[in-house]
C-alpha cells in the first residue's frame, strides 16, 4: 500500500508512506555526527527528509533510486516541510503500482499515441523507418508498453 502522497503532507504531524529515493547523501552535523539527507518523491512532488538516528545501520539498507517505506514526523524547517524519519525499510517495486511514483501525463494517451504514429511515419531513413514500422505493429509488445507507460 502506498500510504500518503507528498501533496497530502500538510502541517506538522505523522507520515507513513512509500516514496522513491531521488537523492541520498551522507552528511555530517557541525558537531561531527553523521546524518542522511534524502529527497523523497512520488508522482505528486518531493519532500526533504532526514535520518538522525541509526544512520550507520540504515545507510547500507537502501540506495538512491529505490523505493522505501517510511514512518516519519513532518515539521517545517526554515519554511520548508521536512520529514524526520523514525523507521525506513526498502520495498520491492513489484509490490506497488509504478504510476504512484512517476509523473503521469494529464493528456489523452490515445491522442498522444496517434501523434507519435503520425510523426513516426514521416521518418525518411529506410533503416529507421523499418524499425518504426516494427514498433508500430498492432501486435508489437513494445508498442503496448509505450502506450501504457509508466504503468
Amino acid at each position: 500500500m502506498k500510504g500518503l502522497f507528498v501533496e497530502e503532507i500538510g502541517s506538522e504531524g505523522p507520515v507513513q508512506g512509500v516514496f522513491w529515493v531521488a537523492r541520498k547523501e551522507l552528511c555530517t552535523t557541525r558537531n561531527g555526527s553523521p546524518y542522511l539527507a534524502l529527497t523523497l518523491m512520488d508522482r505528486t512532488g518531493s519532500v526533504e527528509a532526514r535520518v538522525w538516528d541509526g544512520v550507520e545501520e540504515l545507510q547500507g539498507r537502501f540506495s538512491e533510486g529505490e523505493l522505501v517505506r517510511v514512518t516519519a514526523h513532518a515539521k517545517p524547517f526554515r519554511g520548508v516541510m521536512q520529514l524526520r524519519i523514525q523507521e525506513l525499510e526498502p520495498v520491492e517495486p513489484s509490490e506497488l503500482d509504478p504510476a504512484h511514483f512517476w509523473p503521469v501525463t494529464p493528456e489523452d494517451r490515445e491522442a498522444l499515441w496517434a501523434e507519435f504514429v503520425r510523426l513516426a511515419r514521416l521518418v525518411k531513413s529506410p533503416p529507421l523507418a523499418l524499425i518504426m514500422k516494427g514498433v508500430l505493429r498492432p501486435d508489437s509488445p513494445l508498442a503496448h508498453e509505450i502506450q501504457r507507460a509508466p504503468d
